[in-house]
Parts: C-alpha cells; structure tokens; sequence
C-alpha cells in the first residue's frame, strides 16, 4: 500500500550569507564570508504502518507496510567560504577560494538516482535517529584558477604575442560513506 497525503505541505529553504570583501592592492583582493541554509518540510518515504516499541501497527492494523510519501525532514547547511581574487599583476590573474562547511539532515539517504534506490527510515516514528551528515556532505573543498600571460617571445609578431598558460586546481576532502 502506497499514500500521499492530499494537504502535502510544500518544502521550502531559507537562505542567509554575509561577506566582508578587503582590496589589499590594486587589482588584489580577499573575501570571506558566512553562508548558511535551513531547509524545511522536506520530502522522503517512510513507513506509516511501522509497529511502535511495544509492536503496536496504530495506523492500518489490517495492513502489513504502508509506504508513505511525506514532507517531514528537514536540512541545515554551514559555511565559511574565503577568496583571493587578483586582477592581471605582474600577468597573473585569477583566483583561489577555500570552503569549509558541513551539511546536516535526515533524508539524503531518501532517494539516490545514481543507483535508483529508496531508503526507508530505520525508524519511521523517530526520524530523529536519521540525523546526520548528508549523502553530499564535503567538510573541504580547495579550488583555484589561475591565468598568466606570457610576455612578447622572440620571432614573427603572430607567433610571439598572445600567448598564455592556464591552471585549475580542485581538491576535496571526501564524503560520508553510509553504514
């Protein structure tokens, strides 16, 4: 048996940040900044018909499983984000921003669409059990990009101009690994 309530309350985030931005020479400048989210009435599936402590189905007695769609977790998301930011000095430009942050909910284990797979609560009457990092929580992140311009090289005008070296680099830490 499969039920979706007919008054499914509707999911919704909130969302926050402030950033403090400093140029430190001409052309050079560093940010830092909080950023941070709460996400509210999420939906996952869950097991209306699970027998409370005592082995009590209270909802459908007559049935066996009742797989539930339901709007009943929720989400909270931190972090601290900083940049350094520089704008052609001595031919360099680019950037490198650092991330620490930290995800938290009880649903991202709901649903993974990489394996098509749908996990149900270990305890439909305690979601709060479920609590923990997120499927996609990444605590580091490392990006930068840099762009340097090489200066005029030696020989005919359209083989000694224009030229450039690009980099980018990504490092993160890694995921949570389920139990």
């Amino acid at each position: 048996l499969f039920i979706t309530p007919r008054d499914l309350p509707t999911p919704y985030v909130q969302s926050w940040n402030v950033n403090v931005e400093h140029e430190l020479t001409n052309g050079v400048a560093f940010q830092i900044g909080y950023v941070g989210s709460k996400g509210t009435k999420l939906a996952r599936l869950r097991d209306a018909n699970q027998p409370d402590i005592d082995g009590n189905r209270v909802t459908f007695p007559q049935y066996g499983f009742v797989d539930e769609f339901a709007t009943i977790s929720g989400s909270t998301y931190h972090a601290m984000q900083a940049t350094f930011r520089t704008q052609t000095w001595h031919g360099l430009s680019g950037f490198a921003g650092y991330t620490w942050s930290k995800s938290l909910d009880d649903a991202s284990d709901a649903i993974d669409f990489n394996f098509a797979t749908v996990a149900f609560p270990q305890d439909s009457n305690n979601l709060a059990a479920e609590h923990g990092p997120s499927n996609f929580d990444t605590r580091h992140r490392f990006t930068a990009a840099f762009t340097y311009q090489v200066p005029k090289l030696f020989g005919p005008k359209r083989f000694a101009e224009g030229w450039a070296i690009n980099t980018i680099i990504t490092a993160q830490s890694g995921r949570p690994v389920p139990i």
